[in-house]
């Protein structure tokens, strides 16, 4: 069975939350759930102090470079994307995050 590449996505926005518990938080929860399921996990890509409100991140951040990579072919079809909850994805609500991930299941 072929180990299936996975990257982990985590943001936090502010300077308040780099003192916090977030981007540990975040990264413990993607290593689990990769262990968990067997994926082995490539590189967390990191958006901090980058907005999710009007998609930011996936516009300027490294959300937005892990999206080139997808679409230049660099991420490997069938890797798959973690994240802790759609909100990390961006703050523009439920549809657009939903957008984003259309966008990485046509490219994969």
């Amino acid at each position: 069975m072929k180990n299936i590449n996975a990257y982990s996505y985590l943001r936090i926005s502010t300077d308040v939350q780099k003192v916090g518990d977030g981007i540990r938080r975040q990264m413990d929860a993607s290593e689990r759930y990769a262990r968990e399921h067997g994926y082995h996990l490539v590189e967390t890509i990191r958006d901090v102090g980058v907005s999710g409100f009007h998609g930011k991140n996936a516009k300027e951040g490294a959300f937005s470079v892990f999206l080139t990579a997808i679409d230049q072919g660099i991420v490997e079809s069938g890797s798959v994307l973690i994240v802790e909850s759609l909100d990390r994805l961006s703050r523009d609500g439920a549809k657009f995050s939903l957008s984003l991930s259309r966008h990485w299941s046509q490219k994969t």
